[in-house]
């Protein structure tokens, strides 16, 4: 009698463990591959996106050139000219005040997609969507939080260089 109850409880354990394959429930016999983050904040110059205060950005790129306003929030874009990783001006968006918030590099000179390939290499996201000016085509490499935005008259130039914290939804 001992032996056939222990004899129904491994069927009815075999049975549940078979269902729980079959439906996709049970854990994986295998090593599972550990997902790579939506978004990585970005880094530039070793100033963290999200992050980094606005005294480390004084301490590694210095006084801006010039302070606006970003018109959507009111919060300050601290201004520079910089040389890499291509030559251009760069905004730093100060949050709150205290926090950076992400920075924006639009390059002096016509920067291409290959170029930009070559530097961040061929592992990124591609999106396109329609706009009221044309359409909106963007390189994300969500591993390094940056995000590149294609001129719409010439898909095959940069328009901006986006460091952010989270992923990039351009208006």
């Amino acid at each position: 009698m001992w032996q056939q109850t222990e004899l129904r409880k491994v069927r009815i354990a075999t049975i549940l463990l078979l269902a729980a394959l079959l439906s996709g429930q049970a854990p994986s016999l295998h090593a599972q591959k550990k997902q790579a983050p939506a978004w990585t904040p970005a880094a530039y110059r070793g100033l963290t996106v999200g992050s980094s205060s606005k005294e480390d950005v004084l301490r590694v790129l210095g006084m801006p050139s010039s302070i606006s306003k970003d018109s959507d929030s009111g919060e300050p874009l601290w201004n520079y000219q910089v040389s890499d990783p291509f030559p251009g001006s760069l905004e730093a968006y100060i949050k709150g005040g205290t926090i950076l918030g992400g920075f924006t590099l639009r390059p002096s000179r016509q920067v291409t997609r290959a170029e930009i390939i070559k530097m961040f290499g061929p592992n990124y996201r591609y999106s396109k969507r329609p706009t009221a000016s044309g359409s909106l085509e963007m390189l994300a490499y969500p591993d390094r939080g940056i995000a590149i935005i294609l001129q719409f008259e010439n898909n095959e130039a940069v328009d901006l260089i986006i460091y952010s914290a989270k992923p990039v939804n351009p208006h």
